[in-house]
């Protein structure tokens, strides 16, 4: 039995914000791809703070789930 987990793409943790994928093959030899796609992070932190949801939710997809360096702008 095998588990793969991508991920989400609105919680990055791996300090690449693109959002992911894996693509399984079962057919002879198993194999499992993890794929990347980029998307347009500013705009959905950007709607996030216009709903008044918490900021950090944004913040988190602006530094990929990294911890913010003070003084700098996410992006």
């Amino acid at each position: 039995m095998r588990f793969v987990n991508a991920g989400s793409v609105g919680k990055p943790k791996d300090g690449d914000p693109r959002a992911c994928y894996v693509v399984l093959d079962t057919a002879g030899e198993v194999s499992v791809e993890f794929r990347r796609v980029p998307y347009d992070v500013r705009a959905v932190a950007t709607a996030i703070r216009a709903r008044e949801l918490p900021d950090r939710f944004a913040t988190d997809l602006e530094t990929a789930g990294a911890a913010p360096v003070a003084g700098t702008s996410p992006l």
